[in-house]
């Protein structure tokens, strides 16, 4: 390759990733415009959940979605952990008895303002990354499939709320008295 031909394709690059980052910064712009006023009304769902009579534990888990609401990092934690937490479903129903003990165990209704708010932090953390939000939906479709072939499906809040931390992975067993029907 000659030095010129080696000028042109690096000029080329360059060009490409230029174009590349600029409509990458308008596509989040124009997201974190469209998240805001759900990102308002989630700080209002977290503050009258604050107020509620959750347990404190579960109340740590709305402070943490409310403080990180604008994180394109927590994006990047769930890529990176939703194949932990797969991996570890899988392993979990193969051992013997382990499907079945946990399909006989009695789960509690599960609070409909705190699967609002997970869903509000989901978009909101999203629309901060949404080259991650892209990549996790790979691997969601991925793992579904593996996940259908090993036992069914995982609830997407399940998923997201145990990549989040290990004291939320009990969450919905535990949230507060408003339930859904």
């Amino acid at each position: 390759m000659s030095t010129f031909e080696a000028l042109y394709w690096f000029w080329v690059a360059a060009i490409t990733t230029g174009i590349a980052v600029v409509v990458y910064t308008l596509i989040v712009h124009r997201l974190a415009e469209m998240a805001q006023p759900l990102r308002l009304r989630m700080v209002d769902s977290g503050r009258a959940l604050l107020e509620s009579d959750l347990p404190e534990a579960d109340k740590r888990v709305v402070r943490y979605m409310l403080a990180h609401a604008f994180s394109g990092a927590q994006a990047w934690m769930l890529v990176l952990l939703l194949p932990f937490f797969v991996a570890g479903q899988i392993v979990v129903k193969m051992r013997p008895g382990g499907g079945a003990a946990k399909a006989h165990s009695a789960k509690p209704p599960i609070n409909h303002e705190c699967l609002v708010i997970t869903g509000m932090f989901v978009f909101s953390i999203f629309a901060a990354n949404p080259l991650a939000a892209f990549l996790l939906m790979l691997e969601m479709i991925t793992f579904g499939f593996a996940g259908l072939l090993v036992g069914g499906p995982v609830l997407l809040s399940q998923a997201i709320f145990a990549a989040q931390s290990a004291e939320a992975r009990g969450i919905f067993r535990r949230f507060g008295t408003k339930h859904v029907a």
